[in-house]
């Protein structure tokens, strides 16, 4: 049962289960596999839409980043995002 206090996606509570299996049951098998390949033919579909091709700009694109201290450069979503666990990890 999912614990309202965690951040952890449905999606991560599922491979943390299947994971913690010693040697999961075949059809808990045959359906990870279904679903991985389910997800990578709809990243291959929506690679050439809009919506795709705007998260991509918005990922590369730089914009304005605050660190802890409050200080501003720029950064693009990668970094910002491993500044953001890199505070996390330390405190």
């Amino acid at each position: 049962m999912r614990n309202s206090n965690t951040t952890e996606s449905i999606a991560e509570q599922l491979a943390a289960a299947v994971a913690a299996l010693r040697e999961p049951p075949r059809e808990v098998r045959e359906t990870a596999e279904k679903l991985v390949i389910d997800i990578a033919g709809l990243c291959v579909a929506a690679r050439g839409t809009d919506y795709v091709k705007s998260a991509l700009d918005a990922w590369e694109a730089g914009g304005a980043c605050f660190d802890a201290s409050g200080s501003q450069s720029r950064c693009t979503v990668p970094s910002a995002a491993s500044q953001t666990t890199s505070s996390i990890s330390s405190s």
